[in-house]
């Protein structure tokens, strides 16, 4: 994006700044595995944000907006305080950098198992769970049109 390009060179952040598009998936992967830690201020991702799974696996933890698709995906209480941030708020993003760079291992220790379940969920399970939803759906509706 150009206003993007020209933002980073109006405040001298060429050095800072990297943008490194078309990266092929082991680029990804050496970027992540290279990375202190990974972070996603994204306010639209789609089904668990790519990036927790992505990073962690390659031992690098992260720290991501709070939006509600991340809260739904990792519902642990102490992985959301140590994970999340306020995405409209960019001193909250800082300070959970900050404190994710000088915690690293204690936020891979916590961030872990709920990696290691995410990784065991196939596309088969995602399909149930939309199978039944679609169900109680339909249930619902029928219920309330006095259907059985």
């Amino acid at each position: 994006m150009p206003e993007i390009q020209d933002f980073i060179v109006q405040h001298r952040l060429e050095e800072e700044v990297l943008c490194l598009p078309k990266l092929s998936v082991d680029e990804l992967a050496a970027c992540y595995k290279l990375a202190t830690l990974a972070v996603n201020p994204s306010l639209s991702e789609g089904g668990c944000p790519f990036t927790f799974t992505e990073a962690l696996s390659v031992g690098t933890p992260v720290v991501m907006a709070k939006i509600p698709v991340s809260q739904e995906v990792l519902t642990d209480p102490v992985l959301q305080e140590l994970t999340f941030f306020d995405p409209y708020d960019w001193k909250d993003m800082a300070e959970r950098i900050q404190w994710g760079v000088a915690n690293r291992e204690k936020l891979l220790a916590v961030q872990l198992p709920t990696y290691e379940q995410l990784v065991q969920r196939t596309w088969q399970d995602v399909v149930n769970e939309h199978l039944d939803i679609l169900d109680r759906m339909v249930s619902q509706r029928g219920a309330a049109e006095g259907i059985s």
